[in-house]
């Protein structure tokens, strides 16, 4: 006799994340069907036979919150999210991403919400996202092409400390910093550059 197995679903859910203005933002679209309809939440899909994890990830950023495939950096792995309870309609494992957008990307269908707001989202979404913060953090500075994502081809010191201060949620020693980014082979600095009413900020940009 042979025996039948109940598998669990296997969901994309990804975590689409840019830096523009001093803050780290995540797009989060509304969703249209239950459980949790009407609420925003990570954009996500079912993934498909036919499909590979990252086809799965660029379709559910386009359908869910309008985020087309050129606008995507980079995509980053976060691994897997397995707690049976994690979906009021049964057992699903949801295979996680991130994913740096350029920081001009337009879409009427996503919501842009900044890293305090994200505690009421449904289904473990809220701990997706700190494990997209996590993984960031970890490559911000030691990845170049995760950070030269991040913070874009040309930027501030103010404005790396800013980032660095979001993702790891600590306080970053100013003084130091400045020290740090010129230790860095794949950035020089440019000069100071003029961003508000305080003092300019050293510039640097990525070398090719």
């Amino acid at each position: 006799m042979t025996k039948t197995y109940e598998q669990p679903i296997v969901s994309i859910d990804v975590v689409p994340v840019r830096f523009i203005d001093g803050e780290l933002k995540v797009s989060l679209g509304r969703r249209i069907f239950e459980p949790f309809i009407g609420q925003l939440a990570l954009p996500g899909v079912l993934l498909l036979p036919t499909e590979s994890i990252d086809d799965a990830a660029y379709r559910a950023l386009e359908s869910k919150v309008g985020i087309k495939r050129d606008e995507v950096v980079t995509l980053v792995r976060l691994g897997a999210f397995d707690n049976p309870d994690r979906d009021p309609r049964g057992a699903t494992i949801s295979i996680a991403l991130a994913a740096v957008i350029t920081a001009d990307a337009a879409s009427d269908l996503s919501v842009w919400q900044s890293e305090a707001e994200f505690e009421d989202l449904p289904f473990d979404h809220a701990t997706i996202i700190e494990e997209a913060f996590s993984e960031l953090n970890v490559r911000l500075w030691r990845n170049r092409d995760v950070t030269r994502a991040l913070v874009g081809s040309e930027f501030t010191t103010a404005s790396a400390i800013r980032l660095t201060e979001i993702l790891g949620t600590g306080t970053v020693d100013k003084t130091n910093f400045t020290r740090t980014l010129k230790n860095y082979q794949f950035v020089e600095q440019t000069g100071p550059v003029k961003t508000g009413r305080g003092r300019p900020s050293t510039g640097w940009k990525f070398t090719s």
